[in-house]
């Protein structure tokens, strides 16, 4: 216990950030409370031995004494388990773990051990630290580990009760039960992924590798045991409402955790793991015919990916309450950037205090380099970048276009009913750069990546940046990007744009490309709904009809042609732009419903059945046009209307047919990459719906099918049948569908 008390406060010495120093302490201090248990436990069997343990006992005592008034309730409250505890108190507590106090607790603990070296006790073995400390080779992985995060300027949202103690943190506050409940179960997966991070960082690093896996295994069961009730004795010290019981108290379901309880071995899986935190976890066993041999054994042998398996789907059904219940959402956010905001760090005390120096301090977003070299160099992050670089690009030249240097003046006219109207726009520096990057650029992901960025900029001011895609479009080579700029002018371009209409309407003839005739028309619709829609939310006035404006859509179309628009135009209203328009174009809408059901009839030559049409119709109900592809598709394919289906598969996988949000529309997107044999993509979208729904079997059977159509996954398609057999509850249609899949 000495020696990883030792090595798990070095590390925490190395700590990038002081929540990971204080995160690790957190086994010093469970730790620290086992030594005392023992040391108290062997002074008994020494007494009848005939030693003297009199100095050995007021020593303990003393330390004893020492940890109660320091650490005791942070080791109840914040180490062993994640209680309820007074906002504020939980901050003192745990600002209060620093170096000083750690120091003496480690130490402290070793010298009471050297202390029976004197009693001469047979057996009794001098204490000897990990052979980690001191290896210069472990040194030099600390010193990597200490430089790996760093200082990112801005600030990130923090749902968690501890927030606040972060810098460049933004923090919510869990004052209600729900909340604070949501906010410990935010906290303890911060713990649980920096955790998952440090056993990869260290793996091979045997004794650290046991403290880590001891730290992950207690907090997956206090996880747990926040998220579904624990049956204890009333009045027992871990007696807690668990989430499913407060999400009632509040009013709401908790039918996501009830499920999964139900349908998943919760009960014998959680055991399994809290057996493990019990005897080497939380706690140190103290039963004395169990031996160190022997339970460092049960450590090592525990399957922390099976640990881990289990978790992932417990915290599964934590998002997806988080999903369900709205005043939860803002858990989901946890850890994201945040832009336009300048962090607090009030309440960010220093976990060492004896070197403020390597103190991270709040880094406030910088200022804007108005020059074409910084311009460059942040293109180059959005276009070869990782995410996070992509973000703080994407982040720059949003600003940029706001606020960067004039170099040009422009006015527009927009023409209304009732007479024109002027606008003035400023064209400033960052607009020209991109203009002249993508004027002179030959390399056609670069110009797509720029276009995109455009795009992902539109909510600076979209004028200005439809007038550069505008520009663009009239430069020599831009015919080559004639889908892309349609796209961009769908995302950016006013219905009073009418350079930009111009340039869609001439591109609807379905004798060339036909997919630039149909994101012509996308974005032709895209342009109007979001335009007039607004003016109907904000005037209440109708100053365009949606056929004056759209009919020339499908005027014109063949039925398989017009088929396809239909279905593409209607999936339109999925994004969640325009579904906030819908209600203004609630009977268009219904219209283009309609037409989607007379053309399926005629596609399929007056030949629909009942249950088809009544699919059909079930599907247009909960906007899924994704399955409306995928129903056209098994009942066209072989016949001489395949062509038409299959177009409607493509352009479904492509994503010009959107899926409506919700697990339905994403089941049948798996079926139409599945149809199209594209087994990767399907198998991915499947393993999404298992982890996002991970009380529901027929979704983790789904992903089983998948994975057992895929030549090469045999194993992995058997231990997963395994899996799902051994831990969740079957119907016997369950079990046929597995056993085929076995057979």
């Amino acid at each position: 216990m000495v020696a990883e008390m030792r090595l798990a406060y070095e590390v925490a010495k190395y700590a990038p950030t002081d929540a990971d120093a204080r995160m690790l302490v957190r086994h010093v201090i469970m730790r620290a409370q086992s030594f005392i248990e023992h040391a108290r436990a062997i002074r008994k069997p020494l007494n009848l031995a005939g030693f003297r343990t009199d100095d050995f006992h007021k020593t303990k005592e003393a330390y004893a004494d020492f940890f109660r008034e320091y650490f005791q309730t942070a080791r109840d409250r914040l180490g062993a388990h994640v209680q309820d505890l007074d906002f504020g108190k939980r901050i003192e507590l745990w600002n209060e773990i620093e170096t000083v106090k750690v120091d003496f607790f480690v130490e402290g603990a070793k010298e009471i051990y050297e202390s029976l070296h004197s009693l001469a006790i047979p057996g009794y073995q001098a204490y000897a630290d990990f052979p980690e400390m001191g290896d210069p080779g472990f040194t030099a992985a600390l010193e990597s580990y200490r430089d790996a995060v760093p200082e990112t300027p801005g600030a990130y949202f923090g749902a968690d009760p501890l927030a606040m103690t972060r810098p460049n943190s933004v923090s919510a506050l869990n004052l209600s039960p729900v909340h604070a409940r949501a906010g410990q179960l935010a906290l303890i997966h911060r713990w649980i992924k920096a955790e998952g991070e440090l056993l990869t960082r260290f793996a091979g690093r045997a004794n650290l590798v046991r403290v880590l896996k001891a730290m992950t295994i207690t907090d997956v069961v206090s996880f747990c045991d926040r998220m579904v009730t624990r049956p204890v004795a009333v009045g027992a010290p871990q007696q807690m409402d668990g989430l499913d019981k407060l999400l009632v108290d509040s009013g709401v379901s908790s039918a996501p955790i009830d499920q999964f309880v139900s349908n998943y071995d919760f009960v014998g899986s959680l055991n399994s793991v809290r057996q493990v935190r019990n005897q080497i976890g939380g706690h140190v066993d103290g039963d004395e015919t169990v031996t160190l041999t022997s339970l460092l054994n049960i450590l090592d042998t525990t399957d922390l990916e099976g640990v881990m398996s289990f978790y992932s789907k417990v915290r599964g059904v934590f998002e997806k309450v988080c999903r369900s219940v709205i005043f939860l959402r803002m858990y989901l956010a946890d850890g994201q950037r945040l832009y336009g905001v300048t962090a607090n760090s009030a309440a960010t005390v220093p976990f060492d205090t004896r070197n403020l120096d390597r103190q991270i301090a709040p880094v406030p977003e910088g200022p804007l380099e108005d020059t074409d070299t910084a311009y460059a160099t942040k293109l180059e992050e959005w276009l070869h970048g990782d995410q996070v670089s992509q973000q703080t690009a994407c982040r720059y030249f949003w600003r940029a276009f706001m606020s960067s240097a004039v170099v040009e003046e422009y006015i527009t006219t927009q023409h209304f009913p009732g007479g024109l109207r002027n606008e003035f726009h400023k064209f400033r520096r960052a607009h020209k750069f991109l203009l002249d990057a993508l004027a002179s650029e030959r390399k056609d992901e670069r110009v797509l990546g720029m276009l995109m960025l455009a795009c992902r900029c539109r909510s600076g001011d979209p004028d200005v940046l439809a007038e550069l895609v505008l520009r663009f479009s009239k430069a020599s080579r831009a015919g080559w990007y004639d889908v892309a700029i349609s796209h961009c002018f769908g995302e950016l371009a006013k219905w009073t744009n009418e350079e930009a209409k111009e340039f869609l309407k001439a591109r609807l003839s379905i004798n060339g490309n036909g997919d630039l005739m149909l994101q012509a028309r996308i974005s032709l619709l895209r342009m109007f709904v979001a335009s007039e829609g607004l003016i109907r939310i904000n005037r209440r006035i109708e100053t365009e009809s949606f056929a004056n404006a759209l009919g020339m859509l499908t005027a014109g179309l063949k039925d398989e042609i017009r088929l396809i628009v239909q279905i593409v135009l209607a999936s339109q209203f999925c994004d969640p732009l325009l579904a906030t328009f819908r209600p203004k174009f609630l009977n268009d809408y219904k219209t283009i419903q309609q037409d989607i059901a007379l053309l399926s009839d005629r596609m399929l030559q007056g030949k629909v059945e009942t249950e088809f049409a009544d699919m059909l119709h079930r599907l247009m109900e909960t906007d899924d046009y994704v399955g409306v592809c995928l129903w056209l598709f098994d009942h066209l394919a072989g016949g001489e209307n395949e062509p038409v289906a299959r177009e409607l598969l493509r352009l479904a996988c492509r994503g010009a047919v959107i899926a409506a949000h919700h697990d339905q529309a994403q089941r049948h997107l798996a079926g139409c990459f599945l149809r199209l044999e594209e087994m990767p993509t399907a198998l991915q979208i499947a393993e999404w719906l298992a982890t996002r729904n991970p009380d529901d079997v027929g979704h983790q059977i789904l992903r089983l099918q998948i994975l057992a159509a895929m030549p090469d996954a045999t194993e992995d398609t058997r231990k997963a049948a395994n899996e799902i057999r051994s831990r969740y509850a079957l119907t016997p249609d369950h079990e046929k569908v597995l056993s085929a899949v076995e057979a």
